[in-house]
């Protein structure tokens, strides 16, 4: 899905003087309006009622003029999902492994496959305070039906172990990525920590079957948020401070492991 923004409104609202023409539009109304009616003769009622519109119009811009800017300025978010990189990539795993003598090396736990949602500011002002807020998943499997509300935030991509739930800052033109999820190699699950206590889920997935694991802010003791192969639908808001929200709904489906990101089927929906 491509972002498409208004172009002409994005200019209008970068323009820092706009606020100027407003001013002076209310100015000709009440003082060279009426100077011009009186030139022609113009009854001076009418004249009283530009006036009086004038003078209204001038007390309704002091009054609004803040929170008409703020409205005009606010930022425009644009959501985006493909299969393809960077979108969805193949990452190598590591695990840290004790050795003998007290130190610690890092060993290679295959790959996995992070499917990431791009979050693009297409606005005039920046996005505070962004988030991604995971609805509801709905599996679409005959014979695994899933029906779960997750109702928790998604984790912004590559922010480490500190997990940030809420993207600070997106200023106009810029993009950010948020992690919806990774799938393992199966055959290095068995060694992958996140997997702990869900390595095989019966009726969810076997030992040498792909697991997605949804990227969710608190990971669940019953492990809801690891999901077998099929095809699933997660529906999402796309919220800010300063933005109208965004609600889409990401369908994908997986169904053998493949160390390439074609092994992901996905698209987003209004």
């Amino acid at each position: 899905m491509k972002c498409d923004g208004n172009k002409f409104s994005g200019f209008i609202g970068r323009f820092s003087f706009k606020w100027f023409f407003c001013v002076l539009g209310f100015f000709c109304i009440v003082f060279v309006l009426p100077s011009q009616l009186f030139v022609l003769n113009i009854d001076a009622e009418l004249v009283n009622v530009f006036v009086a519109v004038g003078t209204l119009g001038a007390v309704i811009v002091a009054l609004f003029q803040n929170p008409f800017l703020k409205w005009w300025n606010r930022a425009d978010l644009c959501v985006s999902i493909k299969n393809i990189e960077p979108y969805c990539q193949s990452v190598p795993q590591f695990i840290r492994k004790k050795l003998f003598w007290g130190g610690v090396e890092k060993v290679s736990n295959g790959n996995a496959i992070y499917l990431r949602l791009k979050v693009e500011n297409i606005g005039s002002t920046t996005a505070t305070n962004v988030a991604v807020y995971a609805k509801k998943l709905i599996g679409k499997n005959a014979s695994r039906k899933i029906d779960w509300n997750p109702a928790m935030n998604l984790s912004w991509s590559n922010e480490g172990k500190e997990r940030r739930l809420f993207y600070p800052h997106i200023s106009p033109g810029v993009e950010k990525y948020c992690d919806v999820g990774f799938i393992c190699d199966p055959a290095f699950r068995k060694s992958d920590s996140r997997y702990n206590g869900a390595v095989v889920q019966d009726g969810k997935y076997n030992i040498d079957e792909p697991a997605c694991y949804l990227s969710v802010a608190y990971p669940l003791g019953d492990y809801e948020h690891i999901i077998g192969p099929g095809e699933y639908q997660l529906d999402l808001i796309v919220s800010s401070d300063n933005a109208k929200r965004v609600e889409k709904s990401i369908c994908f489906e997986f169904k053998e492991w493949k160390d390439d990101p074609t092994m992901i089927d996905v698209y987003l929906v209004s």
